[in-house]
């Protein structure tokens, strides 16, 4: 029987990678009703803007709570330094967000709710989605907005490598230079084409990656962020 708590752990976990509120985000961009915050909801002061667009203290919190009941202390998880990086991680939320209208790129109710049935099937008959939901601080309507928001990142990361390719010879050069690294127990060496397909999609990946770092900082350096509130991180 799979244990409860780890079950829980390895499903926040892949919601965390992307989690937001898109509350700031979601009139600008006309997102569907489960993107928009409720009239109720005090998001809190803006602490930044980016592009004119306001980041929430709430989003602030709801980031830091979500990697703190995953994790733990959030300092242990991110360095001394936390506050950066949690405050450039809102900025990269609201920067896929625009690049995403941008890319001519959606996300559709349908699309959350099967992420949600996804999320449902993992964790099982054990429990009930608003038993874990209840275990994890959130509730529907924000794993909805995290679902969303990570499906948006993935199809951004597909468009964005979608023409990145690696040629026969850069399989060749890789393997010539670090054929000694396969040697298996018994000396031998596998062949290049015994590696062929799991090097391509190493290799592809390892490409992807870059490029798509390189096209974020490209596009961060061309975002304009205006930090509001210094200590916002003393409320959190």
């Amino acid at each position: 029987m799979k244990h409860p708590v780890k079950r829980s752990l390895v499903i926040a976990g892949v919601l965390v990678f992307f989690a937001a509120c898109l509350a700031a985000g979601a009139y600008a961009f006309h997102l569907p009703p489960w993107d928009r915050p409720s009239q109720t909801l005090d998001l809190g002061p803006v602490i930044a803007r980016v592009n004119g667009r306001p980041i929430h203290l709430h989003e602030a919190q709801a980031r830091v709570q979500g990697l703190s009941s995953v994790h733990g202390d959030i300092a242990d998880v991110l360095g001394d330094d936390w506050q950066d990086r949690i405050l450039q991680n809102l900025v990269d939320d609201q920067i896929l967000l625009e690049q995403a209208k941008e890319l001519g790129i959606t996300v559709s109710d349908e699309d959350v709710q099967a992420y949600v049935g996804r999320v449902e099937e993992m964790i099982g008959t054990e429990q009930s989605l608003d038993d874990w939901l209840a275990e994890q601080g959130m509730t529907l309507p924000e794993l909805e907005r995290r679902a969303a928001l990570q499906l948006v990142g993935a199809r951004v990361y597909i468009t964005v490598t979608k023409d990145v390719t690696v040629t026969g010879g850069e399989l060749k050069d890789y393997y010539r230079e670090h054929r000694l690294e396969f040697q298996e127990a018994d000396g031998t060496i596998p062949t290049l084409l015994e590696l062929r397909r799991s090097l391509r999609e190493t290799l592809l990946k390892q490409e992807q990656d870059e490029t798509y770092a390189s096209w974020l900082e490209s596009v961060r350096e061309q975002t304009e962020v205006i930090v509001v509130m210094d200590d916002w991180w003393r409320n959190v």
